[in-house]
């Protein structure tokens, strides 16, 4: 199960006592954090998903102001990535003329993904089983992101075999 918080979702003393409780409402099921600021970028916040057993959400988003940065992170058996986009001029956009889905209307490159490839081959050294998701959804992007990933990630198991 995702639990996703939106950049709004700052760490704090409150909120920090909040993720804690529903992470404990929610123990009996495997759970997989995402948060999208900065401030939760520390490593008390790695230890409590550690100590309760859940995975942390290793994001691409763009990175404005205290976004959370790329990461390879593991806390629990399970990888977990999300590759959003990198559509800096929609993310944040109050413009009500922009549909919403114009923000995962992104494409990567390959030399973008490059870097998504290592860090997944470093989270699966790490965890049982990791899990990509290409959230790019927009007009089959994440398929082919997915399908190109796929193929770099199948590389470098050949080249370390």
């Amino acid at each position: 199960m995702l639990l996703q918080f939106p950049f709004s979702f700052h760490r704090t003393a409150e909120t920090v006592a909040y993720l804690t409780a529903v992470l404990k409402r929610f123990a009996d099921y495997p759970l997989v954090v995402e948060v999208r600021h900065g401030s939760w970028n520390a490593p008390e916040t790695l230890e409590l998903l550690r100590t309760s057993g859940v995975s942390f959400c290793n994001i691409d988003q763009p990175i404005i102001g205290r976004s959370l940065g790329r990461s390879a992170q593991t806390t629990s058996a399970v990888g977990y990535v999300r590759l959003h986009g990198r559509r800096n001029d929609t993310w944040f956009s109050d413009d009500a003329t922009i549909p919403a889905h114009e923000r995962y209307n992104y494409l990567y490159t390959t030399e973008e993904l490059a870097p998504w490839v290592t860090r997944v081959h470093k989270i699966t050294e790490r965890a049982g089983e990791t899990f990509v998701i290409t959230n790019n959804h927009f007009q089959g992007k994440a398929v082919v992101n997915a399908l190109a990933a796929h193929q770099h990630l199948e590389g470098i198991e050949s080249e370390s075999a």
